[in-house]
C-alpha cells in the first residue's frame, strides 16, 4: 500500500547519496537427449506416430507461449490457421478427407496452418514438428497427432526493418534467442514451418456419438539432437469458418464470438497500406495493447497478414497480433428430427406419437378422465374402455359404458391419436324423504389469526385481526351466521361476515389474549320425489325430479368454534449482537388457529416467525490493514413479505478513525458506543438479506497512505482525483504529487488508524459496533457489537514487530570497484543539514508530505541526481 521510492530513499539518507546495483539472473537452458518426430515431411508420416515425450507429458509440464513477449522470451510463438481464401494446395480450407495412415482407410478432419518460436532460432527441415492435442471437455481424456510439415517460409513475413523484397540481417546458424529489431538483431529463417493436421474422427468422434467437444491446443517442439525447446498454446481461429457435414451431424470449429478481435502485441509495428507492403521513409506504427477489429486478411504468403480498421484499413503479418476469441472447441453434433408428439430426437432414434384417450359423459359432454399413452410409430395399438364403476359421480353413483362394445384397434400412424369413449351415469332409486345422502354435522374450514404487516414499505407495522371461517359441512341450508373478535378494553367486533380489523399500535395489544369465536344454524333433511324416464337393463340413467323443501325443527342444528390467541410479538425491541452470543434470533410475528372440520375436532395452531441471521464473529487481522464495510442481514419470513426497512437510525461505530476523518465523523448520535460515527447506507436489497455500506466511500493515496471520504454519489474518477488534491493540500499545506488506490466501486471500506501516537495496540480486542433500524416487520434495532484485534501494527521500526519497517539498513557492501558515486563537500553537507530541519508535519506521525518538495530542493544541492 505504500510504496518506498528511490527519491524518498535519497532524502532519508540525506548524507550520502548512492545508486544500486543490480545483478542479473542467469538464464536457464533444458537440453534432451535428441529430437523425436523428425519425420514429419517424409512419405512414414502418419499423424499416430508421435513421440512418448509428447503424448504422454501433461501440458502444464510446458511453458504456454505468450504472442505479447519479446522475441528474446523464450516463450513467442506465432501460428495461423488458413481459411483456403488464397486457393493454394498448402493453404486449403478445413475438410474431411479419406486417409489411411496405417489404421485402415478412414475420415480425417484436415486444416491447414503454420507455426514457428520467433527469435529462438533458424527453422529447417529437420529440426521441429508441430502437433494438435485436444481435450474432452466433459472427460478430460486428450489426444496428441503430429501434423504434416509443408515446406512454407515465414522468414520475410517476421523479419525486422524489412525494406526490400529478400531477407537481409541474417542471424548466425548458431544464434539463439535474438530479437529481429533493435540493437544486436538479426532475422531467423522459419522454413518448413507450414502444416497440414489430420485429426481422426473415427477416435474423437467415434459411431454412436450424439454430441461431444474438444478443446484444441497447439504444440510445437524445435531443436537439434541435445538441445530443444517445447512450448504450447490455445488454439484460436480468429475468424469464422463453415460447419461441415459428417456422419448425419455438423463438425464446427469455431473460437466463440469475439474472435475478430486482435490487440497489437509488438513495438513499432508499421501499418502497411497492403499486405507484405514495404516500409515507407516516414512510416506510421500500430499502438500495442490496442484491440483493432479484424475486417479482411490475405493468405497470399505464409503469415496471415489481417487488414484491421484504423480510419482505413491497415495490415501487419499475424506474429504481431495476439488473437482475441476464446479456445477453439471441435464439436460435433448429430442431426435431430421432429416427431408428432413435440419431441426431437436424434435421426438414429424411432418416433413415438401421442395417444390421447378421452373418458366422457355422454349426457354432458364433459371429460371424466383423459389418460395419457404413448404408441411407436408403424407398431399396434388395441385399447378399450374401462369396467363399469371404474369412474363415479360426486354422489357416488358407477359410470358405465354406452354402448359398451366399443374398442379401437390398428396400425400406429405418424401422427398423434385420439381417441374418445363414452359413458352414462348409473342413478339409484331416490326416496320421498331423506336426509341428505352427502350431508355432514356442523363443519367450518379457515382461521383465527393475529399478524404483524405493513400497509407500504414506508410505513410502521400494524397489528391485524381476522376471522375468516366459512361453513365446510355438506347441509341442505344454512342461517344465521355470527363472527366476534375481542380483547378486554381494546377490541370487541361482531358480525355477520368474516371480520378484518387493524390496530394501529401493536403494542396495544402485546401480551394480551384475544378471542375468536364463530357459529351457524344447518339442516341436512329435505323431502324430494323421482321416476326413472331413461333406462337400459338394470340401470336407470334419469329420474325426473319434483321438488326438495328444507325441514328445519327438530332437524335443526348449530355449529360453533372459539379459540384464544396471545399477540407475544416483540415489536419495537432492541436486539444485541455480540460475540458471544448466536448469530440468529428469530420473533413471533403472527399467530393462527386453523379450523378444518367439525366442533370436536383439534384445533391446529400455528405460529409465524422472522429470524434474523449476522455476522458477530470476531475479525481477526495479520495487521492494521482495512476491512470491507458490506455488512450483510439475513432475513427469513414465514410470510411472503420482502425485507422491509425503515432508515430511522444506521451507523458503523469504529473505535478509532484516522486523523484526517476525526473531524468529519464525530459521534453526534443518542448512542455512545465510540467518539466516531459513520453513516450506513442500503448498499443492496433482496427478500431474504439486506446489505449495508458506509454512506460515504473511504480512498487512500498510493504513496503517503493518506485518506479522504466522498460521498457514494461521487462516481467520476476526474472528480475523486480533484478532490484528493483539494484535501491533501487543504490538511498538508503541501502540493499533491499523488495518486488514488481504489475507486469508488471499492470505497465501503475502514481503515485502522496507523498513527504512530494511535491508541490502539495488537493483540488487543476493540468494538466495532453496527446499528440498524427499523427492521423487518417487527420494527425491531438491531445492534451488531463485533470485536476487532490484529496480530502486528502496519508500521514500524523492528522493535514493535512491525509489518512493514521503514528503517533502513546499509545498502551497498565492498565499494572498490563501483563507478556511480556522489561526492558530497563540506559547504554541500551543511546545506543538506539545514533542508532536513526544515521538515514539515508527517502523515500517520511518519510519512513525510513535503519529500517532493525537498527532493527537488536537495536537487539544487547535488545537481547530479537523478530525475
Amino acid at each position: 500500500m505504500l510504496k518506498k521510492s528511490f527519491k524518498c530513499m535519497l532524502v532519508g539518507m540525506l548524507v550520502i547519496v548512492l545508486s544500486l546495483t543490480i545483478f542479473p539472473f542467469d538464464q536457464m537452458t533444458v537440453h534432451a537427449a535428441s529430437l523425436p518426430d523428425g519425420d514429419a515431411t517424409g512419405s512414414s508420416y502418419s499423424p499416430h506416430k508421435v513421440t512418448s515425450s509428447i503424448k504422454n507429458t501433461k501440458l502444464s509440464r510446458w511453458n504456454k507461449a505468450d504472442k505479447d513477449l519479446s522475441f528474446t522470451s523464450k516463450r513467442k510463438l506465432a501460428y495461423d490457421i488458413y481459411s483456403g481464401v488464397s486457393g493454394q494446395s498448402k493453404k486449403q480450407a478445413w475438410k474431411v478427407e479419406n486417409k489411411n495412415f496405417g489404421k485402415g482407410k478412414q475420415p480425417y478432419l484436415t486444416f491447414t496452418g503454420w507455426s514457428a518460436m520467433l527469435g529462438y532460432r533458424h527453422h529447417t527441415r529437420d529440426n521441429q514438428a508441430t502437433y494438435i492435442r485436444a481435450i474432452n471437455k466433459k472427460t478430460g481424456e486428450q489426444k496428441t497427432y503430429k501434423a504434416k510439415m509443408t515446406k512454407l517460409s515465414a522468414s520475410l513475413d517476421v523479419a525486422g526493418y524489412r525494406t526490400s523484397s529478400t531477407l537481409t540481417n541474417v542471424c548466425s546458424n548458431g544464434a539463439r534467442d535474438r530479437s529481429n529489431t533493435g540493437s544486436n538483431s538479426c532475422n531467423m529463417k522459419y522454413d518448413w514451418v507450414g502444416f497440414k493436421a489430420y485429426l481422426p474422427l473415427n477416435e474423437l468422434f467415434p459411431n454412436g456419438t450424439r454430441d461431444a467437444e474438444w478443446e484444441m491446443y497447439l504444440i510445437k517442439r524445435v531443436g537439434t539432437s541435445g538441445s530443444y525447446r517445447t512450448l504450447y498454446d490455445d488454439l484460436r481461429i480468429p475468424y469464422n469458418i463453415n460447419k461441415l457435414s459428417y456422419n448425419d451431424g455438423k463438425l464446427n470449429l469455431s473460437s466463440g464470438v469475439n474472435n475478430n478481435v486482435l490487440v497489437m502485441n509488438g513495438d513499432h509495428v508499421i501499418r502497411r497500406s497492403s499486405p507484405r507492403g514495404l516500409k515507407t521513409y516516414t512510416p506510421r506504427y500500430f499502438i500495442k495493447g490496442r484491440a483493432y477489429t479484424r475486417v479482411t486478411q490475405n493468405e497470399d504468403w505464409t503469415a496471415i497478414w489481417y487488414g484491421v480498421r484504423n480510419s482505413g484499413t491497415f495490415y501487419t503479418a499475424s506474429p504481431y497480433w495476439t488473437f482475441g476469441g476464446d479456445r477453439a472447441i471441435l464439436s460435433y453434433s448429430m442431426n435431430k428430427k421432429s416427431c408428432p408428439d413435440g419431441s426431437t430426437v436424434y435421426v438414429d432414434q424411432d418416433c413415438r406419437v401421442n395417444v390421447t384417450i378421452n373418458h366422457i359423459d355422454a349426457d354432458t359432454g364433459k371429460k371424466l378422465k383423459t389418460n395419457k399413452s404413448k404408441a411407436t410409430v408403424g407398431k399396434n395399438y388395441s385399447y378399450s374402455p374401462v369396467s363399469r364403476g371404474t369412474f363415479k359421480d360426486k354422489d357416488g353413483n358407477p359410470y358405465v359404458a354406452y354402448p359398451s362394445d366399443q374398442k379401437k384397434s390398428g396400425k400406429t400412424p405418424n401422427s398423434n391419436m385420439t381417441i374418445n369413449f363414452y359413458y352414462r351415469v348409473a342413478l339409484p332409486d331416490p326416496t320421498t324423504i331423506k336426509e341428505i345422502s352427502n350431508g355432514t354435522v356442523g363443519k367450518a374450514k379457515g382461521d383465527f389469526l393475529w399478524r404483524l404487516e405493513k400497509a407500504d414499505e414506508n410505513n410502521d407495522s400494524r397489528l391485524r385481526l381476522l376471522n375468516t371461517i366459512e361453513i365446510d359441512g355438506t347441509h341442505y341450508r344454512t342461517r344465521n351466521k355470527n363472527y366476534t373478535v375481542s380483547s378486554t378494553r381494546v377490541i370487541n367486533e361482531t358480525d355477520s361476515n368474516p371480520i378484518n380489523v387493524y390496530v394501529s399500535n401493536p403494542n396495544a395489544l402485546k401480551n394480551r389474549n384475544i378471542e375468536y369465536t364463530f357459529e351457524y344454524e344447518y339442516t341436512n333433511h329435505y323431502k324430494q320425489n323421482y321416476k326413472c324416464v331413461d333406462q337400459q337393463g338394470d340401470d336407470c340413467f334419469e329420474w325426473k325430479f319434483d321438488k326438495n323443501t328444507p325441514v328445519w325443527g327438530e332437524y335443526a342444528n348449530t355449529a360453533k368454534w372459539e379459540e384464544t390467541l396471545k399477540a407475544d410479538h416483540r415489536y419495537g425491541e432492541t436486539f444485541i449482537f455480540n460475540g458471544s452470543s448466536s448469530p440468529t434470533t428469530q420473533m413471533v410475528i403472527g399467530r393462527k388457529a386453523t379450523v378444518d372440520g367439525k366442533e370436536s375436532s383439534t384445533i391446529d395452531k400455528d405460529v409465524q416467525r422472522e429470524s434474523y441471521t449476522v455476522n458477530n464473529a470476531p475479525i481477526m487481522l495479520l495487521s492494521q490493514n482495512w476491512i470491507p464495510i458490506n455488512e450483510t442481514i439475513e432475513y427469513s419470513t414465514d410470510f411472503d413479505n420482502p425485507f422491509y426497512i425503515i432508515p430511522e437510525n444506521m451507523y458503523y461505530y469504529p473505535n478509532d478513525v484516522d486523523d484526517t476523518l476525526k473531524e468529519d465523523y464525530q459521534n453526534e448520535t443518542s448512542f455512545v458506543f465510540s467518539d466516531y460515527a459513520i453513516p450506513l447506507r442500503v448498499g443492496s436489497q433482496e427478500d431474504d438479506e439486506l446489505t449495508f455500506n458506509t454512506k460515504d466511500n473511504f480512498f487512500i493515496t498510493k504513496e503517503t497512505g493518506f485518506i479522504f471520504s466522498l460521498p457514494s454519489s461521487v462516481t467520476s474518477t476526474l472528480e475523486i482525483n480533484d478532490k484528493a488534491k483539494e484535501k491533501y493540500e487543504d490538511y498538508t499545506g503541501e502540493e499533491f504529487n499523488d495518486e488514488v488506490l481504489n475507486g469508488f466501486a471499492k470505497g465501503s471500506r475502514y481503515y485502522f488508524n496507523i498513527d504512530g501516537n494511535g491508541e490502539e495496540k495488537p493483540n488487543t480486542w476493540y468494538q466495532h459496533v453496527y446499528l440498524i433500524s427499523k427492521l423487518g416487520l417487527s420494527d425491531i434495532q438491531i445492534q451488531i457489537r463485533k470485536n476487532i484485534e490484529f496480530d502486528k501494527y502496519l508500521i514500524g521500526s523492528p522493535m514493535d514487530n512491525a509489518l512493514i519497517s521503514e528503517e533502513y539498513d546499509r545498502v551497498l557492501h565492498d565499494l572498490e570497484d563501483y563507478d556511480n558515486s556522489v561526492v558530497i563537500t563540506y559547504e554541500q553537507q551543511q546545506q543538506i543539514k539545514a533542508l532536513a530541519n526544515e521538515r514539515g508535519d508527517l502523515i500517520h506521525s511518519f510519512r513525510s508530505s513535503d519529500i517532493q518538495r525537498k527532493y527537488n530542493q536537495l536537487k539544487n544541492i547535488l545537481p547530479s541526481l537523478p530525475d
